[in-house]
């Protein structure tokens, strides 16, 4: 179980990275702090629905791994 530890600090990793470069982009920024219509939620939820399938992603590959 240790041994996943290093595993899940590149992964918070990679998130705080990828956090951190969005909000350098003044457009990011923009569609974040003012009120959304239908069509900005479905971008938004577009943007960020990329973690279900990087999510399942690691589950997979912790299985595969360690055999769970």
């Amino acid at each position: 179980m240790l041994s996943l530890v290093p595993l899940m600090i590149e992964r918070v990793g990679i998130i705080l990275i990828t956090v951190f470069l969005f909000s350098q982009l003044k457009a990011f920024r923009r569609l974040i702090l003012h009120s959304h219509s239908l069509k900005e939620n479905l971008l938004l939820l577009l943007i960020f629905g990329f973690k279900v399938p990087v999510s399942r992603t690691y589950v997979r590959e912790v299985k595969e791994r360690f055999r769970l």
